[in-house]
């Protein structure tokens, strides 16, 4: 399925088919999309309203707006245009060949020292722009790095910022989020017990 979205002066085509799904998270279906002025590939973050109670619709529009506030910065994922069309939102972002760092261990795709120290390096300044910016990740993991080898230099960005909040929205911040296994210590000893 094909279908083109525009806005602020950008037009996409929307790759939706089952064979350019790039990945699936929580709420989000990314596939492929095609920017109409400049021909070069997207990641397009899929969301569907009806399928997504109001807690989770405002944390696509979070996602959003923190992603637009991190514009032009280093070592974090770069947002083309979010449109709301139809039942859908749509996030469209910069495209990674390698997809995330999780499908990097899994390829056990070979790096030099020098490589590696890059990549720690590109994470690390997409961390210090994102706290600079008062904003809390808070699910930071391999899966949520993005991944892209160009000419034989690779790079890295911070990616997924559906569960970030602003470090001063107290209620946000209260949330049960982020992935078990990635979490601090202190913020698993912090939650509350689930209801059953």
């Amino acid at each position: 399925t094909r279908r083109v979205v525009a806005g602020l002066g950008q037009s996409f085509i929307l790759l939706e088919d089952e064979d350019k799904v790039l990945g699936t998270g929580a709420i989000k279906c990314v596939t492929l999309a095609i920017g109409m002025e400049n021909g070069m590939l997207y990641a397009n973050g899929t969301i569907c309203k009806s399928d997504l109670d109001e807690q989770h619709w405002q944390s696509a529009i979070n996602e959003a707006h923190l992603l637009h506030e991190l514009k032009g910065r280093p070592g974090v994922l770069q947002l083309a245009l979010a449109i709301e069309h139809e039942d859908q939102f749509s996030l469209i972002t910069e495209y990674y060949n390698e997809g995330d760092l999780q499908k990097v261990f899994e390829k056990k795709i070979p790096f030099s020292l020098a490589a590696k120290i890059r990549l720690a390096a590109d994470m690390a300044q997409g961390l210090l722009e994102v706290h600079q910016r008062n904003i809390l990740h808070r699910d930071l993991k391999p899966s949520n790095i993005l991944i892209e080898i160009e000419e034989k230099k690779a790079r890295a960005v911070i990616g997924d910022f559906g569960s970030a909040c602003k470090r001063d929205n107290h209620l946000i911040k209260k949330m049960r989020t982020g992935t078990l296994a990635y979490m601090a210590p202190e913020k698993i000893h912090s939650l509350p017990e689930k209801d059953e």
